[in-house]
C-alpha cells in the first residue's frame, strides 16, 4: 500500500513540475503524504492550496493533519474556517468536536457532535462520539440512548454493544449489561475487554462461577490484563481461595508496576 502511495507522489511530482499552480495535485498529493502519515509535508501541500484556492475540503484536511500531529489549537482554527467556507459540512463538525474532546472542552464537543446530528441524523460515529462524551461525563442514560442508535445503524458494532453495557453496568442494570456483554462477545469473540467486563458484571451479582470463566477467558486472550487479574482475585476472595486470590493480586501489582 505504502509503495502504491509513494508511487502517486512521484506522478503528482511531475505534475507540479509541469505547473507549479496546479492546485488540485498539491491537494491531491497532501492527501497522499498524509496517507502515509507524513503530516508535515502534508500541511506544506495544502498550505499551498490555500494560497492558490482556498476551500472548505483543504482547511478540513489540513485540521486532520493538524489533529494528528496533536496540534488541536491549530486543527479547530481550521476547522472553524471550514465550517465558515461550508456551515453544512457535517463531519467538519465531528472533526471539530473531536479536537475538543482532546482539549477536554466537553461542551463543545457535544455541541458539535449534535450538529453534525442535525446535518445528517444517520452520522453514526457522531452518535458513537457523543455517547463517549456522556459516558465519560458519567451521563449513562443519554449515553445509552446514543449507543442504542448507533447499534439500530449498524447491528454488528460490537464496541457499541459493550459501551451500552458498561453504561447499564455502571447504572446496575446487570440482566441488560451482561446482555449486551453476550452481543459484544457474539460479534467478536476474541477481544479480552469484553469477558473481562461481562466477569465483572457476573461478580457484582454474585455468579462467582461465570465470572471467573470470563475473567479467566479475558487472561488467556491477554496475559497482561491487570484488571481482569485484580477481578478474579477479588472473586476468589469472596469464595475463600486466598492462595489463588493472592497469587491474582500479586500479577495485578506486578502488571500495573510494568
Amino acid at each position: 500500500m505504502k509503495n502504491k502511495i509513494n508511487e502517486i507522489i512521484k506522478d503528482l511530482d511531475k505534475v507540479i513540475e509541469l505547473n507549479p499552480k496546479d492546485a488540485v495535485a498539491y491537494f491531491k498529493r497532501g492527501n497522499a503524504y498524509q496517507e502515509i502519515k507524513q503530516y508535515d509535508k502534508a500541511i506544506e501541500d495544502y498550505n499551498k492550496v490555500i494560497k492558490l484556492n482556498p476551500n472548505a475540503r483543504v482547511y478540513n484536511n489540513r485540521g486532520v493533519a493538524y489533529l494528528n500531529l496533536e496540534q488541536y489549537d491549530k486543527a479547530i482554527s481550521d476547522y472553524t474556517k471550514a465550517i465558515e467556507l461550508n456551515p453544512n459540512y457535517a463531519m467538519i463538525y465531528k472533526s471539530r468536536g473531536d479536537a475538543y474532546l482532546y482539549l477536554l472542552q466537553y461542551d463543545e464537543a457535544i455541541s458539535d457532535y449534535t450538529k453534525a446530528i442535525e446535518l445528517d441524523p444517520g452520522y453514526l460515529n457522531a452518535y458513537f462520539s457523543r455517547g463517549d462524551v456522556y459516558y465519560d461525563l458519567e451521563l449513562y442514560t443519554k449515553a445509552i440512548k446514543d449507543y442504542t442508535k448507533v447499534i439500530e445503524l449498524n447491528p454488528e458494532y460490537s464496541d457499541a454493544y459493550i459501551n451500552r453495557g458498561n453504561g447499564y453496568y455502571y447504572i446496575k442494570q446487570y440482566d441488560k449489561a451482561i446482555g449486551d456483554f453476550n452481543k459484544a462477545i457474539k460479534i467478536n469473540p476474541n477481544i479480552a475487554e469484553y469477558y473481562s467486563n461481562r466477569g465483572s458484571a457476573y461478580k457484582d451479582i454474585g455468579e462467582y462461577e461465570k465470572a471467573i470463566a470470563d475473567l479467566t477467558e479475558a487472561i488467556e486472550l491477554d496475559p497482561n490484563f491487570g484488571y481482569a487479574y485484580l477481578n478474579r482475585g477479588l472473586v476468589y476472595k469472596k469464595l475463600g481461595l486466598e492462595d489463588k486470590a493472592q497469587k491474582d493480586f500479586e500479577m495485578y501489582e506486578k502488571l500495573k508496576e510494568e
